[in-house]
């Protein structure tokens, strides 16, 4: 899948998923299922991966 964005976009996309990678970090603090733990860490690596990648500067595609 492919997703075009505009830098505005971008940058906001990015703040959003900073801001909910941060809750996600104190929920994972403050719960005490080791299930549910789990799942979020895993959630959270898989933010991280993302981004990661989201945060490299932007390549802007030139069409001939």
């Amino acid at each position: 899948m492919e997703l075009t964005l505009t830098p505005e976009e971008h940058n906001l996309l990015l703040r959003i998923l900073e801001q909910h990678h941060q809750a996600l970090l104190r929920e994972i603090w403050h719960t005490d299922s080791r299930e549910f733990k789990s799942a979020l860490q895993n959630d959270e690596k898989q933010l991280e991966s993302l981004l990661g990648r989201m945060r490299q500067p932007l390549v802007r595609q030139h069409h001939a």
